[in-house]
Formats: structure tokens, sequence, C-alpha cells
């Protein structure tokens, strides 16, 4: 699928995604390029400050946005690009790489964002306790409390005020893990404030409150990359099947009968 399109996103700092012309054939039959997301894939042009990836858990939602952010040399493991020597020091496993990111090619656009950032919901823990213990790192920069004596919830939530800024590129994996639906509300205000003001987001999610979010463009990932609207998403119509009719709902899923 080539999603190249013909409008103008010059101000944004990821202006496309493509896999290299030198792949061979049968490297599509193995991990990481037999992923859902890249079915029928060759390239996608990013046309609007916020992309939400959105599909079933093991379709390559991570996979991907991973890789966005290997080829822009932070650590997968979450972060900005200073702090790639800081956690070089720290055993990572297999967070430490992506194998996704040698066969991905990211275009960037003509300015450099003020900030560039990488949120991974699952090792923002491994990170907080990095940015509590390190002497080296200034920790008043990520949060007016220590991110580890206040909940998972609030560490982020004081993770991302001090963090998102104007004219920055953010890239964030799930960030709803940690998030009540009030929280996941409060960083779509975020979201768009700093939107508004030229920073760019590529964000995967299975938030409904986020994927609602008005200005977004929403690609499923489920068999190749799909444009849908909110309304479209599997999300939205199981929250409002089960919404409208939840007895109804939960009769169907344990079998009962009248």
């Amino acid at each position: 699928m080539d999603f190249t399109g013909n409008l103008d996103n010059s101000n944004l700092f990821i202006r496309s995604i493509r896999l290299r012309d030198d792949i061979e054939p049968k490297s599509f039959e193995d991990f990481p390029l037999n992923i859902n997301a890249l079915r029928f894939f060759v390239s996608m042009r990013f046309t609007t400050p916020v992309t939400i990836f959105n599909g079933e858990n093991g379709c390559g939602k991570s996979t991907l946005i991973e890789a966005i952010a290997a080829n822009l040399d932070i650590p997968i493991m979450g972060g900005n690009k200073n702090l790639s020597g800081i956690l070089d020091n720290y055993d990572r496993g297999e967070e430490a790489s992506s194998e996704l990111a040698q066969y991905l090619v990211c275009d960037k656009g003509f300015s450099k964002p003020f900030r560039t950032f990488f949120f991974r919901a699952e090792s923002f823990y491994k990170l907080a306790d990095i940015l509590s213990h390190d002497s080296w790192i200034e920790s008043s920069n990520y949060g007016d409390k220590d991110l580890l004596e206040q909940s998972h919830g609030e560490s982020f939530m004081d993770f991302m005020n001090h963090q998102l800024a104007k004219k920055s590129l953010y890239i964030l994996d799930e960030p709803e893990a940690a998030l009540s639906p009030q929280n996941q509300l409060k960083l779509m205000v975020l979201i768009d404030s700093f939107a508004k003001q030229g920073s760019q987001f590529i964000i995967a999610t299975h938030s409904p409150f986020i994927l609602g979010y008005r200005e977004a463009r929403i690609i499923n990932l489920d068999d190749g990359m799909h444009e849908i609207s909110f309304k479209q998403t599997k999300i939205y119509n199981l929250y409002r099947h089960f919404l409208e009719n939840p007895e109804e709902y939960q009769k169907i899923l344990f079998e009962e009968e009248d």
C-alpha cells in the first residue's frame, strides 16, 4: 500500500516512512517484515500533526513505532537522544534494538524539532527508575517530584507536563496504559495544545479517547495500512455496543440463556 498523497506536509518533522528498495523478497516471510502492519506496504506519507496507529494486539503497532524511534537514534526503551549514552550503561535486554529499523527509512522534514521524545509505556517504569537514580541526569527536567514517589498515572502526567513543548516531535506507544479516563482526556488536551504550536505526534493506542481526537488521522494496521475514521474503528464500536446494552452483551459473553 502506498500512502503518498499530494497534501503539503513540509511543516512536519517526519514526512513519510517507507521500506528500503533493496530488501530480498524472502525477508518478508520472517519477522519483522511479516507483521500485519506491513502487508502490501510500500510507503506512507504523514499529512497531519497527529497520526494514530490502531489495531489489535500483535498487528505490529509497537514494532512499527519502535522502528521509527530507532531510525531517529532514540533509545527504544524511551527517552531522547540525550539519554542514549546514559541508557547504554544499563542492561536493557531485548529492548535495546529494533529489528525493523534496518528495513525502514524515515524521510525527515526541512526543519529540526526543538525536542524529540519517545514514550514507551511498557518500559516507562524502568526509565523512571534510571531518571531517579542516575547522578548524571537532572531529574527535575522530567517532573516536579521524583517519578517513583508518585503513582504510575501521576508520574506519567507529571512527566508529560515537563516534556511536551512546541515545535517538537513525539512518538508515543500506548500512552494511555497508566492513565484513568480523565487523565487520558487531559493528555488529549495537551496533545491538541502542542500540535497547534507546531509539534508532531505519532501515536499507537487502544484508547477510544485519544482515537476520538478530532484532528487525528487514524491508520488501522490489522491487515496492512488503511486510513479509517474514528467511528469505523473496532474500539469505538465495541465500547458503543457494550455501553448501550451491557446486560445483553454479557449474556452473549457468558453464553447465558433467557
